[in-house]
């Protein structure tokens, strides 16, 4: 992800409330910290689509909730991972499931009589 990218993505959850200035230092910010672009991204996704309390009026503008949120973040995505691996492990369990079923096709012929019979 680029930083116009991820501009446009926290624009896209900020709205009306989106401060270019602030942001633009925020993410400079988080860069310096050892955050790439996709994980400033995803928390916000995680604040404003999953946590249930993101509300862009009263964001101040920013992502600053951000240096707030990383405990709920991380049990979050911890969650989500494990969520993943329990859908991985069925998807197996039906391709299992599926690779031993046969379908067969039988054709009757009404005439058929077996031999020795009346």
């Amino acid at each position: 992800m680029t930083f116009v990218e991820a501009c446009e993505y926290i624009q896209s959850k900020l709205g009306f409330y989106y401060n270019a200035k602030k942001v633009n230092a925020q993410l400079k910010q988080f860069r310096t910290q050892g955050m790439s672009y996709d994980d400033i991204c995803e928390r916000v996704m995680y604040w404003y689509d999953y946590s249930g309390k993101g509300d862009p009026s009263k964001s101040n503008g920013g992502i600053a909730i951000i240096n707030f949120i990383e405990v709920a973040f991380q049990q979050w995505k911890k969650s989500q991972q494990q969520l993943e691996k329990k859908k991985k492990s069925l998807d197996d369990f039906k391709l299992d499931t599926n690779k031993s079923s046969k379908i067969i096709s039988v054709k009757i012929d009404r005439d058929f009589k077996l031999p020795n019979s009346t």
